[in-house]
Protein backbone atom coordinates (compact mmCIF):
# COMPACT_ATOMS: atom_id res chain seq x y z
CA UNK A 1 0.00 0.00 0.00
CA UNK A 2 1.67 3.24 -1.05
CA UNK A 3 1.38 6.60 0.56
CA UNK A 4 2.38 8.51 -2.58
CA UNK A 5 -1.09 8.91 -4.02
CA UNK A 6 -2.35 10.31 -0.75
CA UNK A 7 0.44 12.88 -0.76
CA UNK A 8 -0.28 13.86 -4.36
CA UNK A 9 -3.90 14.65 -3.56
CA UNK A 10 -3.16 17.23 -0.93
CA UNK A 11 0.46 18.36 -1.20
CA UNK A 12 -0.05 21.18 -3.69
CA UNK A 13 -2.93 22.62 -1.68
CA UNK A 14 -0.72 23.48 1.28
CA UNK A 15 0.51 27.03 1.75
CA UNK A 16 4.29 26.45 1.82
CA UNK A 17 5.11 29.85 3.30
CA UNK A 18 2.62 29.81 6.13
CA UNK A 19 2.88 26.04 6.51
CA UNK A 20 -0.81 25.65 7.31
CA UNK A 21 -0.48 21.89 7.74
CA UNK A 22 -3.30 22.02 10.27
CA UNK A 23 -5.60 22.31 7.26
CA UNK A 24 -4.83 18.71 6.38
CA UNK A 25 -6.81 17.44 9.33
CA UNK A 26 -9.92 19.36 8.22
CA UNK A 27 -9.84 20.02 4.47
CA UNK A 28 -8.25 16.78 3.33
CA UNK A 29 -10.23 14.19 5.29
CA UNK A 30 -12.10 13.08 2.17
CA UNK A 31 -8.85 12.54 0.23
CA UNK A 32 -7.42 10.27 2.94
CA UNK A 33 -10.69 8.42 3.35
CA UNK A 34 -10.94 7.89 -0.40
CA UNK A 35 -7.51 6.25 -0.58
CA UNK A 36 -8.32 3.86 2.26
CA UNK A 37 -11.72 3.06 0.75
CA UNK A 38 -10.28 2.29 -2.70
CA UNK A 39 -7.24 0.29 -1.56
CA UNK A 40 -8.36 -1.13 1.76
CA UNK A 41 -6.94 -0.44 5.19
CA UNK A 42 -3.20 -1.15 5.14
CA UNK A 43 -1.30 -2.93 7.89
CA UNK A 44 1.39 -0.28 7.95
CA UNK A 45 2.19 3.00 6.22
CA UNK A 46 5.76 3.80 5.22
CA UNK A 47 6.11 7.57 4.96
CA UNK A 48 9.19 9.24 3.52
CA UNK A 49 10.51 12.42 5.17
CA UNK A 50 9.17 14.01 8.35
CA UNK A 51 7.35 16.65 6.28
CA UNK A 52 5.16 15.96 4.37
CA UNK A 53 5.27 12.20 4.67
CA UNK A 54 5.73 11.77 8.40
CA UNK A 55 3.06 14.25 9.42
CA UNK A 56 0.64 12.76 6.91
CA UNK A 57 1.36 9.33 8.40
CA UNK A 58 0.58 10.75 11.82
CA UNK A 59 -2.80 12.05 10.59
CA UNK A 60 -3.69 8.70 9.03
CA UNK A 61 -2.68 6.95 12.23
CA UNK A 62 -4.84 9.32 14.23
CA UNK A 63 -7.90 8.75 12.03
CA UNK A 64 -7.57 5.07 11.08
CA UNK A 65 -5.26 3.66 13.80
CA UNK A 66 -2.78 2.50 11.16
CA UNK A 67 0.82 2.26 12.43
CA UNK A 68 3.42 4.08 10.40
CA UNK A 69 7.15 4.07 9.80
CA UNK A 70 9.13 7.10 8.67
CA UNK A 71 12.31 7.09 6.59
CA UNK A 72 14.24 10.34 6.54
CA UNK A 73 16.52 11.00 3.56
CA UNK A 74 16.95 14.70 2.99
CA UNK A 75 19.99 16.83 3.74
CA UNK A 76 17.83 19.82 4.75
CA UNK A 77 16.18 17.93 7.60
CA UNK A 78 17.49 20.30 10.30
CA UNK A 79 16.03 23.29 8.48
CA UNK A 80 12.68 21.55 8.27
CA UNK A 81 12.73 20.47 11.91
CA UNK A 82 13.40 24.03 13.05
CA UNK A 83 10.80 25.50 10.71
CA UNK A 84 8.05 22.94 11.31
CA UNK A 85 8.93 21.82 14.84
CA UNK A 86 5.37 21.06 15.94
CA UNK A 87 4.59 18.82 12.97
CA UNK A 88 7.93 17.01 12.93
CA UNK A 89 7.65 16.30 16.67
CA UNK A 90 4.16 14.83 16.26
CA UNK A 91 5.39 12.71 13.35
CA UNK A 92 8.43 11.33 15.17
CA UNK A 93 6.87 10.79 18.60
CA UNK A 94 3.93 8.80 17.23
CA UNK A 95 5.80 6.73 14.64
CA UNK A 96 6.32 3.03 15.31
CA UNK A 97 9.85 3.34 13.91
CA UNK A 98 12.01 6.08 12.45
CA UNK A 99 14.56 4.98 9.87
CA UNK A 100 17.47 7.05 8.58
CA UNK A 101 19.67 6.24 5.59
CA UNK A 102 23.04 6.95 7.25
CA UNK A 103 24.80 7.29 10.61
CA UNK A 104 25.29 10.95 9.79
CA UNK A 105 21.52 11.47 9.58
CA UNK A 106 21.00 9.47 12.78
CA UNK A 107 23.34 11.86 14.57
CA UNK A 108 21.38 14.86 13.25
CA UNK A 109 18.01 13.54 14.46
CA UNK A 110 19.47 12.56 17.85
CA UNK A 111 20.05 16.27 18.53
CA UNK A 112 16.29 16.86 18.43
CA UNK A 113 14.58 13.63 19.47
CA UNK A 114 15.08 10.92 22.10
CA UNK A 115 13.54 8.24 19.88
CA UNK A 116 16.18 5.79 18.68
CA UNK A 117 16.49 5.79 14.89
CA UNK A 118 17.42 2.70 12.92
CA UNK A 119 19.97 3.01 10.14
CA UNK A 120 18.82 1.27 6.95
CA UNK A 121 20.85 2.38 3.97
CA UNK A 122 19.51 3.08 0.51
CA UNK A 123 19.78 0.36 -2.10
CA UNK A 124 20.76 0.48 -5.76
CA UNK A 125 19.32 -0.95 -8.96
CA UNK A 126 21.63 -1.42 -11.94
CA UNK A 127 18.70 -2.31 -14.24
CA UNK A 128 20.45 -5.49 -15.38
CA UNK A 129 23.74 -3.77 -16.20
CA UNK A 130 26.80 -5.82 -15.33
CA UNK A 131 29.88 -4.60 -13.52
CA UNK A 132 32.87 -3.03 -15.20
CA UNK A 133 35.39 -5.53 -16.51
CA UNK A 134 39.05 -5.08 -15.70
CA UNK A 135 40.84 -3.75 -18.78
CA UNK A 136 43.70 -1.49 -19.68
CA UNK A 137 42.78 2.18 -19.33
CA UNK A 138 43.77 4.42 -22.24
CA UNK A 139 42.67 7.53 -20.32
CA UNK A 140 42.11 8.15 -16.63
CA UNK A 141 38.56 9.48 -16.49
CA UNK A 142 36.68 10.60 -13.41
CA UNK A 143 32.97 11.36 -13.21
CA UNK A 144 30.88 13.51 -10.88
CA UNK A 145 27.08 13.68 -10.87
CA UNK A 146 24.81 16.23 -9.24
CA UNK A 147 22.61 19.29 -9.26
CA UNK A 148 24.67 22.45 -9.70
CA UNK A 149 22.91 24.76 -7.26
CA UNK A 150 23.89 28.25 -6.19
CA UNK A 151 25.01 27.16 -2.73
CA UNK A 152 27.28 24.59 -4.36
CA UNK A 153 26.15 21.63 -2.25
CA UNK A 154 27.89 19.12 -4.52
CA UNK A 155 31.26 20.86 -4.20
CA UNK A 156 31.86 20.89 -7.95
CA UNK A 157 33.69 24.18 -7.48
CA UNK A 158 36.18 22.32 -5.25
CA UNK A 159 36.53 19.50 -7.77
CA UNK A 160 37.26 21.92 -10.62
CA UNK A 161 39.91 23.63 -8.49
CA UNK A 162 41.42 20.23 -7.76
CA UNK A 163 41.44 19.44 -11.48
CA UNK A 164 43.22 22.73 -12.15
CA UNK A 165 45.94 21.70 -9.68
CA UNK A 166 46.26 18.35 -11.44
CA UNK A 167 46.45 19.82 -14.95
CA UNK A 168 48.99 22.42 -13.86
CA UNK A 169 51.05 19.50 -12.52
CA UNK A 170 51.12 17.93 -15.99
CA UNK A 171 48.64 15.20 -15.10
CA UNK A 172 46.37 14.05 -17.91
CA UNK A 173 43.05 13.51 -16.19
CA UNK A 174 39.62 13.92 -17.72
CA UNK A 175 36.49 14.89 -15.83
CA UNK A 176 32.84 14.34 -16.78
CA UNK A 177 30.23 16.35 -14.90
CA UNK A 178 26.64 15.17 -15.33
CA UNK A 179 23.76 17.36 -14.23
CA UNK A 180 22.13 20.73 -14.51
CA UNK A 181 21.44 23.77 -12.38
CA UNK A 182 21.87 27.52 -12.07
CA UNK A 183 25.63 27.29 -11.53
CA UNK A 184 26.40 25.17 -14.57
CA UNK A 185 27.35 28.11 -16.80
CA UNK A 186 29.45 29.56 -14.00
CA UNK A 187 31.44 26.33 -13.83
CA UNK A 188 31.92 26.33 -17.60
CA UNK A 189 33.17 29.90 -17.46
CA UNK A 190 35.63 28.93 -14.73
CA UNK A 191 36.99 26.12 -16.89
CA UNK A 192 37.46 28.49 -19.81
CA UNK A 193 39.14 31.09 -17.64
CA UNK A 194 41.55 28.55 -16.13
CA UNK A 195 42.30 26.84 -19.47
CA UNK A 196 41.04 23.41 -18.39
CA UNK A 197 37.97 23.22 -20.66
CA UNK A 198 39.45 20.50 -22.88
CA UNK A 199 39.70 18.25 -19.84
CA UNK A 200 36.09 18.76 -18.69
CA UNK A 201 32.94 17.49 -20.35
CA UNK A 202 29.62 18.85 -19.03
CA UNK A 203 26.63 16.62 -19.82
CA UNK A 204 22.94 17.21 -19.26
CA UNK A 205 20.85 14.88 -17.06
CA UNK A 206 20.03 11.59 -18.77
CA UNK A 207 17.87 8.47 -18.22
CA UNK A 208 19.07 6.29 -15.37
CA UNK A 209 20.25 3.34 -17.44
CA UNK A 210 22.13 5.64 -19.80
CA UNK A 211 23.77 7.26 -16.79
CA UNK A 212 24.84 3.85 -15.45
CA UNK A 213 26.50 3.09 -18.80
CA UNK A 214 28.26 6.44 -18.61
CA UNK A 215 29.53 5.74 -15.09
CA UNK A 216 30.80 2.30 -16.09
CA UNK A 217 32.94 3.83 -18.82
CA UNK A 218 34.93 5.87 -16.29
CA UNK A 219 37.79 4.98 -13.99
CA UNK A 220 36.57 6.53 -10.74
CA UNK A 221 33.48 8.27 -9.36
CA UNK A 222 34.09 11.41 -7.30
CA UNK A 223 31.68 12.76 -4.68
CA UNK A 224 33.01 16.20 -3.78
CA UNK A 225 29.95 17.31 -1.80
CA UNK A 226 29.72 19.56 1.21
CA UNK A 227 26.85 17.47 2.57
CA UNK A 228 25.28 14.14 1.62
CA UNK A 229 22.85 12.07 3.66
CA UNK A 230 23.86 9.01 1.62
CA UNK A 231 24.56 9.55 -2.12
CA UNK A 232 23.12 6.57 -3.95
CA UNK A 233 25.34 7.22 -6.96
CA UNK A 234 28.28 6.08 -4.83
CA UNK A 235 26.91 2.57 -4.31
CA UNK A 236 25.72 2.45 -7.91
CA UNK A 237 29.28 3.11 -9.04
CA UNK A 238 30.62 0.46 -6.67
CA UNK A 239 27.96 -1.96 -7.89
CA UNK A 240 29.47 -1.41 -11.33
CA UNK A 241 32.94 -2.11 -9.93
CA UNK A 242 34.28 1.45 -9.75
CA UNK A 243 36.22 2.75 -6.76
CA UNK A 244 34.86 5.97 -5.24
CA UNK A 245 36.57 9.07 -3.90
CA UNK A 246 34.37 11.06 -1.53
CA UNK A 247 34.71 13.99 0.81
CA UNK A 248 33.78 13.66 4.47
CA UNK A 249 30.30 14.94 3.79
CA UNK A 250 28.20 12.46 5.78
CA UNK A 251 26.60 9.48 4.03
CA UNK A 252 29.44 8.10 1.88
CA UNK A 253 31.53 7.47 4.99
CA UNK A 254 29.11 4.63 5.82
CA UNK A 255 30.05 2.60 2.75
CA UNK A 256 33.50 3.56 1.49
CA UNK A 257 36.25 1.30 2.79
CA UNK A 258 39.97 1.23 2.04
CA UNK A 259 39.25 -1.55 -0.47
CA UNK A 260 36.53 0.40 -2.28
CA UNK A 261 37.84 3.96 -2.35
CA UNK A 262 39.11 6.98 -0.47
CA UNK A 263 37.57 9.54 1.90
CA UNK A 264 39.16 12.97 2.23
CA UNK A 265 38.42 16.24 4.01
CA UNK A 266 35.90 18.47 2.27
CA UNK A 267 36.54 22.05 1.14
CA UNK A 268 40.14 21.15 0.29
CA UNK A 269 41.07 21.14 -3.43
CA UNK A 270 44.68 20.17 -2.70
CA UNK A 271 43.74 17.05 -0.73
CA UNK A 272 41.15 16.09 -3.31
CA UNK A 273 43.76 16.47 -6.08
CA UNK A 274 46.19 14.30 -4.11
CA UNK A 275 43.54 11.59 -3.64
CA UNK A 276 42.81 11.56 -7.39
CA UNK A 277 46.53 11.20 -8.17
CA UNK A 278 46.82 8.41 -5.61
CA UNK A 279 43.88 6.63 -7.21
CA UNK A 280 45.36 7.01 -10.67
CA UNK A 281 48.68 5.53 -9.59
CA UNK A 282 47.07 2.70 -7.64
CA UNK A 283 44.00 1.96 -9.75
CA UNK A 284 45.13 -1.62 -10.46
CA UNK A 285 45.02 -2.35 -6.72
CA UNK A 286 41.29 -1.74 -6.64
CA UNK A 287 39.60 -4.98 -7.62
CA UNK A 288 36.46 -4.32 -9.70
CA UNK A 289 34.98 -7.71 -8.92
CA UNK A 290 35.48 -7.36 -5.16
CA UNK A 291 34.11 -3.82 -5.13
CA UNK A 292 30.95 -4.95 -6.93
CA UNK A 293 30.60 -7.97 -4.61
CA UNK A 294 30.89 -5.73 -1.55
CA UNK A 295 28.20 -3.39 -2.88
CA UNK A 296 25.83 -6.27 -3.69
CA UNK A 297 26.37 -7.94 -0.34
CA UNK A 298 25.53 -4.81 1.62
CA UNK A 299 23.35 -2.55 -0.54
CA UNK A 300 21.42 -4.64 -3.07
CA UNK A 301 17.66 -4.24 -3.22
CA UNK A 302 17.13 -7.72 -1.76
CA UNK A 303 19.33 -7.04 1.28
CA UNK A 304 17.83 -3.64 2.12
CA UNK A 305 14.20 -4.62 1.42
CA UNK A 306 14.54 -7.60 3.76
CA UNK A 307 15.72 -5.25 6.52
CA UNK A 308 12.69 -3.01 5.97
CA UNK A 309 10.26 -5.95 5.91
CA UNK A 310 11.68 -7.18 9.22
CA UNK A 311 10.98 -3.75 10.70
CA UNK A 312 7.36 -4.01 9.49
CA UNK A 313 7.00 -7.47 11.02
CA UNK A 314 8.23 -6.29 14.41
CA UNK A 315 5.77 -3.41 14.72
CA UNK A 316 3.55 -4.00 17.72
Amino acid sequence: YTYCRFVTEYKNKINENQRSLDQLNKREFSARKKVVKENGKPDVIHAHSLIYGGYGGYLLNKEFKIPYVITEHISKVETRIKRFEKYCTLAVSNASEVIVVSKYLKHILAKYYKKECKVVHNFFDLEGLKRKEKKKQTKFKIICIGWMDEIQTKGIDILLKALKILINGNNEIYLTVVGDGPNKEKYKEYCTKENISKYVNFLDPMPHKELLHKIRNHSVLVISSRIETFSIVGIEAMGLGLPVIATKCGGPEDYITKETGLVVDKENPKLLAESIIFMKKNLKKYNNKKIAAYANKNFSDKVIINKIINIYKNIK
